[in-house]
């Protein structure tokens, strides 16, 4: 909440942002003797969510243009 906060973030840094989130809910959801089963059912279905609009990112010519232009600048 706080990094999408800091002013205007653009797709390229919404990109690397969701994928820490994807990767933060695998980790959680892996995790059996911490979480409950209802709680990883509901990271699961999230993270779905999250798949899904990650997804359709890809096929978006703006998505393209952006993560090229972050590479370029690493």
């Amino acid at each position: 909440m706080l990094f999408f906060s800091r002013g205007a973030p653009n797709l390229a840094m919404v990109i690397p942002a969701i994928d820490y989130i994807d990767e933060t809910f695998t980790t959680r959801m892996l995790s059996k003797e911490t979480l409950d089963l209802a709680f990883r059912v509901a990271i699961w279905l999230a993270k779905r969510t999250l798949n899904r609009y990650y997804s359709l990112t890809d096929s978006s010519p703006v998505y393209r243009i952006a993560m090229s232009n972050y590479f370029l600048r690493i």
